[in-house]
């Protein structure tokens, strides 16, 4: 997706499906990963990926990101809720 001021990066698990790649950290993800990267900030564009956690963030940002997306709604909620189902289930102790 092309904004005004950044280039985001496809979410990895729809690359992946979208290449037909077995997993997400495949090299052929990843080397598109890394030329629609280079190629953005060629053209000034910040770069805004989604990041599983810190080190993934970390090999994204050698890579020239600057702008990371850590989870979505659902992602944030699901773990809430696993988090409350995880306290609650102590009370049956």
């Amino acid at each position: 997706v092309v904004l005004d001021e950044a280039l985001v990066a496809c979410h990895f698990r729809f690359l992946t499906v979208a290449m037909g790649a077995p997993a997400s950290d495949s090299p052929a993800v990843m080397s598109a990963v890394e030329r629609v990267s280079r190629a953005a900030l060629q053209a000034g564009k910040a770069v805004c990926v989604m990041a599983a956690g810190l080190e993934a963030a970390k090999g994204f940002r050698k890579l020239g990101a600057s702008a990371f997306i850590v989870s979505s709604d659902q992602g944030f909620m699901r773990k809430a809720a696993a988090a409350a189902l995880s306290e609650l289930s102590r009370v049956a102790e």
